[in-house]
């Protein structure tokens, strides 16, 4: 193997560690991996990423981090915002928007955030 087949390799090789400390919360390790080769924006086989992770949870301090490494913040049909809503993650949310994200995006399917928010009010206790 030639030594820029070994490099990209041994990249490779860190994805998945990378991927397993972000979904961990385990920030320093992610930068870490991704000092050392490992891509932000890597997803495995279940299309898991780190700033879905982050997201999903409204680790406000992971998705800073991620997207000071390179993370991409628009992954289209798996609108990260929208997904934050349907988890009640306010403060994922209120990120997205200040880092501009279309408040008016919406699936090919007609939902959007905040179909995705009204559908999530029993999280809360509210009643029908």
């Amino acid at each position: 193997m030639d030594s820029g087949q070994e490099r990209l390799t041994a990249m490779n090789d860190l994805n998945q560690p990378m991927l397993d400390a972000a979904l961990q919360g385990d920030l320093d390790s992610v930068k870490k991996f991704v000092s050392q080769g490992a891509d932000i924006n890597y997803n495995d086989q279940w299309e898991n990423c780190a700033i879905f992770s982050a997201a999903w949870e409204g680790n406000i301090e992971a998705l800073e981090l991620f997207h000071s490494l390179g993370a991409s913040i628009d992954l289209g049909e798996k609108n990260l915002m929208c997904n934050a809503a349907f988890n009640a993650q306010v403060a994922s949310v209120k990120w997205f928007l200040e880092k501009g994200q279309d408040a008016n995006f919406t699936f090919e399917n007609g939902e959007n955030a905040l179909h995705y928010t009204i559908s999530q009010t029993n999280k809360h206790g509210c009643e029908d």
